[in-house]
């Protein structure tokens, strides 16, 4: 057993003193994707037919229509939260309605990113802040929901009353 114990250490010395005569250098390369579920609607346009309102049932300053409410469908997302921002026309004097063309007055369009008309879920025109909602299951829904309302910047004069806002999800 000496023995033995003695050339092996003999052996590791002379491989330790020694110099390598040449050298290979070989580089690796890793390739792949981490993948979740594309974020992604079923289609992308939406109508909200306002219908014809009494100028009686807008009598004042913050008064409103009914609320109309329509949905995209989602096809399924992994994010973690999704951000809705609307862009279009501001209304005259009031930030936060969507300005309406054909002749009406005195009103704007309110979009919600709920079907509940709560004002925490309001689209603001033109706001990069917009409003977090989680992200929808395949086949769920993104509610929406508008309705005219009534502002005092001008009389409230008769009219077609048609408006549009582009609506853009960001998926983060």
């Amino acid at each position: 057993m000496k023995f033995l114990l003695s050339v092996t250490s003999l052996g590791v010395a002379l491989l330790a003193g020694s110099t390598a005569q040449a050298a290979d250098v070989a580089n690796f390369t890793f390739t792949g994707e981490i993948i979740g579920t594309t974020c992604s609607i079923r289609g992308n346009d939406l109508a909200f037919p306002l219908g014809s309102v009494e100028r009686s049932t807008l009598p004042s300053n913050g008064s409103t229509s009914p609320l109309v409410v329509r949905a995209l469908i989602s096809n399924g997302c992994d994010a973690t939260s999704v951000r809705i921002t609307a862009t279009g026309a501001v209304a005259p004097s009031t930030a936060s309605l969507f300005a309406v063309t054909g002749g009406a007055t005195g009103v704007g369009v309110e979009l919600f990113a709920n079907d509940t008309g709560v004002l925490t879920g309001r689209l603001v025109p033109n706001s990069s802040t917009g409003v977090v909602v989680s992200p929808a299951a395949n086949g769920g829904d993104y509610k929406f929901s508008a309705r005219y309302h009534r502002h005092v910047s001008v009389p409230l004069g008769r009219g077609q009353a048609s408006s549009s806002a582009t609506i853009t999800l960001d998926y983060l």
